[in-house]
């Protein structure tokens, strides 16, 4: 190559090396070029499965809400009428009955939210308190409160609809026939007692995921703080009303706000309480406009409640997120404090009573399994009049049980697989990349977790139908279809969890291999995912657990192929008969894996939202 030198006079060439930087210069630009290209890269899996099962839905969702969109029109969606703003004008026209009805449910859902989020909140913390020490027999008492957390949503609510039965139920048996405290056995399941039975399995079914994030934002409380307490002469409630709960804070922001859109969207508890029409004094919103669609087939009228639903929780979750910003202080890492003689009898009555509230439901599932029908049919017993296995061999024959499990066992698999390997990737790009649009996918990734998804249920539905019309592409009814549904709810709080995560991994584990001469994506899978491995496994928890526990989805987007387990159980029962030892011995069954996994592997996720989700 010719160059001119700062020798040469001018015009004259002379002929020399090439700089090294001039030799440089493109590598170095294609370097850069692939370091800006290679986030995008990684989230592109995550951006595509966001556009398919968020955005599109969301989309056609609020353009059914401009339609008169009844059953008529499933085959094809976009010939249905336009209506303009007529559906938002019926379901706000609180002098009519639909207005009236929503307006009524919307109450009761606050209502419901506030209490259940308080008593989780409440009990959670409590328990985490008093497990704070070493104690003997802490650990298997920490697994024991974790098995309702554990336990599918459809086997632990049928289990509380059995309790609650008027005839046959342990809740009558206890309260009137032991106890006295009513005069006449009680309808729990009808009238304005459903509020209270469905208060009652919320919080059981809730509580312990509290007592999870907050035992987990006790291990980043310092052992100073107590110890300079204690010399000032604190006692132990003084030091967790002035260090504990302050140090908690930022802990239980986030546990809140997640609380509350669960709740107040939560679907699955009222859906397998009470069936597809709850009563007035338990009518949730998400059944309300569930009915409001698939039981009246409206569903420009259903379209319109749920943006009406995203709307108000898209500004409250804004207020709560303004309010609780000012202010914010990070945690600090952990330690026991010393208890007093008094603390420590209020701590084993608590732990008691609460050891018991959790064991009934787990007992009731357990001892009617092993009863005859004549048992379960008639007024409840402690104990069987005979030990049977019989329950347990009619199971698979009553309903075809093996197919449902297969079914829930393929579709939860596949969605945890799918979950994790594009969480991880595109956590990854979050935690250790800057580049345009960072922040824009981190926001649209949480705000996610605020979507109903009744929001998504319905244009999904009629996208499917639409889809296997226009292509014969099944996915309507389909494993396949079910598994991008799932993905709407797991991928975004799996990819939350684990930018966390991602970010309490020191950089100079990749730095350095990628030092020794690894690329980017060979340091993520030979480096920085084995030091992640307990978020990983926790986000697999998660994912997996929240699949094999759905109903949603599983009750509209399935058939008698593809049905699940959620939706399968309720086989066992006939309009002549319920079979409820069967019904107690399956939940069994397809609780036993999942319970035993989960605890198996608590250890992992404890570690993962105590370095990712707390954070």
């Amino acid at each position: 190559m010719t160059t001119t030198t700062a020798s040469a006079r001018p015009g004259e060439r002379t002929v020399g090396k090439s700089s090294p930087g001039a030799a440089r210069g493109p590598r170095r630009r294609t370097g850069r070029i692939r370091r800006i290209g290679l986030p995008y890269l990684l989230l592109l899996p995550a951006l595509v499965l966001e556009l398919l099962v968020h955005l599109v839905p969301m989309v056609i969702g609020i353009a059914m809400s401009f339609k008169e969109l009844t059953q008529f029109y499933i085959r094809d969606w976009s010939l249905a009428p336009w209506t303009g703003v007529d559906n938002y004008r019926l379901s706000v026209d609180f002098d009519a009955p639909v207005g009236r009805a929503l307006l009524d449910s919307f109450l009761v859902t606050c209502g419901f939210t506030v209490l259940s989020v308080g008593l989780c909140w409440f009990i959670g913390t409590a328990a985490a308190i008093c497990m704070q020490d070493a104690f003997r027999g802490r650990g298997l008492l920490r697994a024991l409160f974790l098995v309702p957390y554990a336990l599918p949503v459809y086997a632990a609510v049928i289990t509380w609809a059995f309790m609650f039965q008027h005839d046959n139920g342990l809740v009558n048996h206890v309260l009137h026939d032991q106890l006295g405290l009513t005069d006449q056995p009680s309808f729990w399941l009808i009238g304005d007692n459903s509020f209270i039975a469905l208060l009652v399995v919320s919080v059981w079914k809730g509580w312990p995921f509290a007592f999870l994030i907050v035992m987990a934002g006790l291990q980043n409380i310092p052992k100073d703080l107590y110890e300079a307490a204690a010399l000032d002469g604190a006692g132990v409630w003084q030091q967790i009303r002035r260090i504990t709960l302050p140090s908690l804070r930022p802990v239980n922001q986030v546990l809140v706000l997640v609380l509350f859109l669960w709740t107040f969207n939560d679907f699955n508890t009222p859906y397998v309480l009470f069936g597809k029409a709850a009563p007035a004094a338990a009518d949730l919103i998400s059944i309300h406009i569930y009915q409001s669609s698939f039981v009246t087939w409206n569903f420009g009228t259903g379209s319109a409640m749920s943006v009406l639903l995203l709307l108000f929780l898209l500004v409250v979750t804004g207020v709560y997120l303004l309010l609780t910003s000012r202010g914010r202080r990070s945690p600090m890492p952990r330690s026991p404090m010393a208890a007093p003689r008094s603390f420590l009898w209020t701590r084993r009555v608590f732990l008691t009573l609460l050891a018991g509230f959790v064991l009934l439901p787990v007992y009731v599932m357990v001892s009617s399994s092993l009863k005859p029908l004549e048992d379960v049919s008639s007024s409840f017993r402690w104990l069987p009049s005979e030990l049977t296995l019989r329950p347990y061999v009619d199971i698979w024959s009553t309903v075809p049980l093996a197919k449902y499990f297969v079914n829930s066992l393929i579709v939860a698999g596949a969605a945890t697989v799918c979950s994790v390997v594009i969480a991880v990737f595109a956590a990854y790009a979050v935690s250790r990349y800057d580049f345009p649009g960072k922040r824009v996918f981190s926001v649209t990734v949480l705000s996610t977790q605020m979507f109903p998804g009744i929001l998504f249920l319905l244009p999904l539905f009629l996208l499917y139908v639409n889809i296997g019309n226009a292509t014969g592409i099944a996915l309507f009814g389909s494993r396949g279809g079910l598994i991008l549904t799932y993905l709407t709810f797991s991928l975004p709080f799996s990819i939350w969890m684990l930018i966390g995560y991602f970010d309490s991994v020191p950089r100079d584990l990749d730095e350095a291999a990628l030092v020794d001469g690894c690329g980017p994506l060979r340091a993520l899978v030979r480096v920085v995912v084995p030091a992640a491995i307990p978020g990983i496994v926790a986000v697999a928890v998660y994912a997996f657990m929240t699949a094999w526990g759905e109903v949603l989805f599983a009750s509209v987007m399935t058939n008698d192929t593809t049905r699940t387990l959620a939706v399968g159980l309720q086989g066992y029962s006939t309009l002549n008969d319920v079979y409820w030892n069967q019904i107690m011995a399956a939940s069994l069954v397809v609780s036993v894996p999942v319970v035993a996994g989960f605890l198996l592997l608590q250890r992992y996720l404890v570690a993962g939202l105590t370095a990712g989700a707390v954070k």
